[in-house]
């Protein structure tokens, strides 16, 4: 999907695709409902890359686990299970769903994905494009009978190419290292960390080139407790802020997608 006034300048991928070939879904990445952003020809909303298939199994399962992709993860599990550098098991399905595409001029998408099944949990996103290019991107966890009295950890990652610099409490701007490309993103649902290569975890990595790393700036929001929950991140090209209005008008269209969502 391409959004944003110059289309030629402006890439978006939102991946709502499966795990990868059955049987074995060999190459699969946990990767359901990431979001990809490319602007002035440079990568800003990263994905993490793939960096090894059968060095040190930590990095392996790092790279293609969730805690790698622009999705959120529940108590740190991947959406589907690795059983070995190449297998999963218990792979997720991930779906579009029908909505009006045009909801008072802002594009709409909405697809989830049911990774963490197994714990009684379903994952919502829409992506909500307003007609000046920015974007609001609604995370929705919901919980079915016991499992909404369940405490869980949630984490929403976004992985940032560029220059990052915090701007304030929970937003943060990312400058193309080459060019005038750049994204503002303000995040709220829960408290905020950022991993910049940490090895311990790990978290705050990039792989361009296979068999290489390096360290990458990744914003975690963290959120503990039960169920239901929702994540916002508004993302605007360039340095805008969000703004009382403009909060108002995607708060609007999101009350609409609301009842698509179960």
């Amino acid at each position: 999907m391409v959004g944003g006034n110059d289309k030629e300048d402006r890439l978006l991928v939102f991946d709502h695709g499966p795990l990868g070939m059955a049987p074995s879904y060999g190459h699969g990445h946990s990767d359901a409902l990431s979001l990809f952003w490319r602007e002035q020809g440079e990568d800003l909303l990263i994905d993490a890359g793939t960096y090894t298939y059968t060095g040190d199994i930590r990095w392996r399962e790092y790279f293609r686990g969730v805690r790698a992709h622009n999705t959120v993860s529940v108590d740190g599990l991947d959406q589907a299970v690795q059983q070995s550098a190449f297998m999963w098991s218990k792979p997720f399905k991930a779906r579009l769903h029908e909505v009006p595409p045009k909801i008072d001029g802002f594009s709409v998408l909405l697809a989830s994905h049911n990774g963490y099944r197994q714990l009684g949990i379903q994952h919502y996103r829409a992506l909500i494009i307003s007609p000046l290019g920015d974007v609001l991107v609604w995370d929705r966890l919901l919980a079915l009978g016991d499992a909404a009295d369940e405490d869980r950890v949630l984490s929403l990652w976004w992985h940032l190419g560029g220059r990052v610099s915090a701007c304030g409490d929970a937003i943060y701007q990312v400058d193309a290292l080459k060019g005038g490309g750049a994204l503002r993103l303000e995040l709220s649902g829960g408290q905020q960390f950022a991993h910049c290569g940490d090895e311990l975890g790990p978290n705050g990595w990039y792989s361009g080139i296979y068999g290489q790393k390096a360290p990458i700036t990744t914003l975690e929001t963290r959120y503990s407790g039960n169920f239901p929950h929702e994540f916002y991140t508004y993302i605007a090209p360039g340095s805008d802020n969000m703004g009382t209005n403009k909060r108002k008008a995607f708060n609007t269209i999101i009350e609409k997608v609301r009842p698509y969502v179960l």
